[in-house]
């Protein structure tokens, strides 16, 4: 995980649009996620399934590492 942190503390901010694209790299249909509550809700359901200590659907950088670590292991 440290790898796709580059750096960067876990619960630093990222760019929506940027988690957004990697969740939807990874099969999420983010079409509906429109307004910051739809994309709050949507990145807070991913984050209850990968990393349920913490799913506020805030866009940090340990949720953009996860979905990184995912599409590395599992994108095609």
């Amino acid at each position: 995980m440290q790898h796709y942190l580059a750096g960067r503390a876990p619960n630093a901010p990222v760019a929506a649009d940027a988690l957004l694209a990697a969740l939807s790299d990874y099969g999420y249909d983010v079409s509906g996620a429109t307004t910051p509550r739809q994309q709050q809700r949507l990145i807070a359901a991913f984050q209850m399934h990968f990393r349920p200590a913490d799913y506020r659907g805030l866009p940090d950088a340990e949720t953009l590492a996860i979905a990184e670590a995912l599409l590395e292991k599992y994108g095609d």
